[in-house]
């Protein structure tokens, strides 16, 4: 009888571990797809993968013909960022002043969800020697979003606040499932805008983002809180004039 007592005590702890293995496997999966949607990169910033700093020593970088001069306390992908050469930068900041992190507002960075925060990423994507530059411009990016492969999307163009026209893509064929929202309109200087941005209800925190070419060789690629999409022009200069405060003017060495 305290034979088969233990036998069945040992099969429930055996048990008890495979299905703790399997468990965290899950887990990892889980988490791994998370990171992998754009919508969702906050969980990895939540749970440690990013890191970020108060500190507010400059670092300077150098991305293919610019150089940048960004305090640490605007990066969140490193907290000991020394500088030099890079190819993807990011940093964020809270809006409407893109103020980066510090002691007095680290409640506001460290909410889940969006609130004020926006997040930018400066990437190389035409190295000055190479022979093959890539088309990165607005319009471009937004060609490929409606013009996928070798079948575009049929559009459908609906109602939309702000002073944005909302574009919805029609399947291409049976299946074909578009989740997020497109946006476009006409800034004041006449410069095409668009943005994606995810349906209320399909993720807990909803945003937006967008791609726009800073030169010839670097594109930016930002995103904020859905709900703060009625200041999409402003947020859009903004972007573009916060950028250039951190680049510095003076010449690469050769």
């Amino acid at each position: 009888m305290k034979l088969a007592i233990k036998m069945m005590l040992k099969r429930l702890i055996m048990a008890a571990l495979v299905l703790a293995v399997a468990g965290m496997l899950g887990l990892c999966v889980f988490v791994y797809m998370l990171s992998s949607t754009p919508q969702m990169r906050l969980w990895r910033f939540v749970f440690g993968s990013y890191a970020t700093t108060t500190d507010l020593t400059p670092v300077v970088f150098e991305m293919a013909d610019k150089r940048f001069k960004i305090p640490r306390n605007y990066l969140w992908d490193k907290e000991d960022w020394q500088g030099g050469q890079c190819n993807n930068l990011g940093f964020h900041a809270l809006l409407p002043n893109f103020d980066g992190y510090t002691e007095a507002n680290r409640a506001e960075f460290d909410k889940p969800g969006w609130y004020r925060q926006i997040r930018i990423m400066l990437s190389v994507h035409n190295m000055p020697t190479g022979n093959y530059h890539a088309l990165m411009t607005r319009r471009a990016i937004y060609q490929r979003i409606i013009h996928p492969g070798t079948k575009p999307h049929k559009i459908k163009n609906l109602p939309a606040p702000y002073g944005l026209s909302q574009q919805q893509l029609l399947p291409r064929y049976p299946g074909d499932k578009q989740d997020d929202e497109l946006y476009v309109a006409k800034k004041a200087n006449g410069d095409f805008y668009w943005v994606e941005c995810s349906p209320d209800k399909a993720v807990p925190f909803p945003s937006c983002s967008t791609h726009l070419e800073y030169s010839t060789h670097i594109s930016i690629r930002y995103s904020f809180a859905k709900s703060r999409l009625a200041d999409w022009h402003r947020i859009d200069n903004d972007v573009i004039k916060t950028i250039r405060h951190f680049e510095v003017k003076a010449p690469l060495k050769e």
